[in-house]
């Protein structure tokens, strides 16, 4: 493996660093958004990112529209699928 040494000014090093800091956490965003969107069910929080609304905005839906939800061992999942539907459904 061959090995590169670079001579940076303190100022430009800095700067090498928030870009490099930067992209890697753009990445890790979209790594996220790629394993959220595999996912076949989701937490609230989950499908309110899903759905880009507030977790508030998802009791809402459940509470006002009928949007279903699953209870399992203490945790409340969304499946994908029904939210996708619900969506659809209330498309104008």
């Amino acid at each position: 493996m061959s090995e590169i040494r670079l001579q940076l000014t303190q100022d430009a090093e800095e700067q090498l660093g928030k870009v490099l800091f930067q992209s890697t956490r753009n990445l890790l965003g979209e790594i996220t958004e790629r394993q959220l969107v595999a996912k076949d069910y989701m937490t609230k929080a989950e499908t309110a990112k899903y759905c880009n609304v507030s977790t508030v905005t998802i009791t809402s839906w459940q509470q006002e529209y009928g949007l279903k939800s699953i209870q399992l061992g203490g945790k409340l999942l969304f499946s994908k699928n029904t939210v996708d539907e619900f969506l659809i459904s209330h498309e104008k």
